[in-house]
């Protein structure tokens, strides 16, 4: 949160986007304070590359106001440097040509230049790699590079458009890591763009939930995962069950067996499918209307496909949700 007085980092106001008849930002009410990971998070189409774009002055709004360091963008982009996904690294140019890009555009003098890019390089992990083409470089590294070309010039804002999307598995997951204890060390606002909701629970201090061009909910990842606003909120966020009358109920927190504590909600099924998955056990059971309430249980389970069980929740654990929700101002 802001304090009174603070210059906020990023300001929107009733920003619109469209394209053609397609309105792809549909009136956006947003303030970021400083120093924060924030993260538009959605799925395809629902506007939060745009907003990014808008943001670092690569779209221009339609109607609204964008602020960044308190300064209108209005296409000034000084306070802003943006990381793609596909890295935009130029591939004639050395690592440390590539870093040395905006600083040079910046009119730094040789030795300055030198000094920045050596400090960034070493921060990043990359002091080894300064006479490299891009080509030789693997993806994770091709990606550090990128950032330490955006952070270089010191940015207010750095904007982060699905950066770990072209990265296998186990390297994202890493890179996750990385952009986490970058973000810390270097104290400065990262506004990250995904549709993987598990990355943005991770990564973030603040998640930004996108819905046709509006904004969903706003909150840290407990509160989008435990209180979700909306039927469409909980769904999109994690796994879970929803059930007539917009009740959900997280697969963790389903209890199974003939020994239900009393006092919850209390029901029974047929299993139609179990895995188990290391840390849980996953079942899918068919309830009496036909829906499939899935599980994520701790424990390992003698259940199989057909058998019936006898299901149930606390009642602290289940969320009365409306199907949708109306546009809202969010400050974070």
């Amino acid at each position: 949160m802001s304090q009174t007085g603070d210059i906020l980092d990023v300001k929107l106001r009733g920003v619109v986007k469209r394209f053609g008849a397609f309105e792809a930002v549909a009136g956006i009410d947003l303030d970021v304070a400083p120093g924060q990971f924030v993260t538009l998070l959605g799925p395809s189409g629902c506007g939060k590359t745009t907003t990014l774009r808008i943001i670092g002055g690569l779209e221009r709004a339609d109607a609204g106001e964008v602020m960044v360091a308190g300064a209108p963008v209005d296409g000034d982009s000084r306070h802003t440097r943006m990381v793609f996904q596909s890295y935009a690294l130029f591939p004639h140019m050395t690592v440390a040509r590539n870093v040395a890009f905006g600083l040079r555009m910046n009119g730094l003098t040789k030795p300055e230049i030198e000094t920045q890019v050596d400090a960034i390089l070493a921060s990043l992990g990359l002091a080894d790699q300064a006479g490299k083409y891009p080509r030789q470089l693997s993806g994770g590294q091709q990606q550090r590079v990128a950032l330490a070309r955006a952070l270089v010039t010191r940015p207010r804002v750095l904007l982060l458009d699905e950066p770990l999307g072209a990265l296998d598995l186990k390297m994202r997951r890493r890179m996750q890591g990385e952009l986490k204890a970058l973000q810390r060390d270097v104290g400065i606002t990262f506004i990250y763009v995904t549709h993987d909701q598990e990355e943005a629970m991770n990564l973030s201090d603040v998640i930004v939930v996108m819905e046709k061009g509006r904004i969903a909910q706003v909150g840290t990842p407990e509160e989008i995962y435990r209180r979700p606003a909306s039927a469409y909120v909980a769904d999109f966020v994690g796994e879970t069950n929803l059930l007539p009358g917009n009740i959900a109920v997280r697969p963790e927190n389903i209890l199974l067996g003939p020994s239900l504590p009393a006092g919850i909600a209390r029901g029974q099924g047929v299993v139609r499918s179990k895995a188990f998955l290391g840390a849980v056990t996953r079942i899918d059971i068919e309830m009496s209307d036909g829906a499939i309430l899935v599980v994520n249980s701790p424990r390992a389970l003698t259940v199989a496909a057909g058998d019936t069980i006898p299901f149930g929740w606390r009642d602290e654990d289940a969320l009365i949700l409306p199907a949708d929700n109306s546009p809202r101002k969010e400050t974070l």
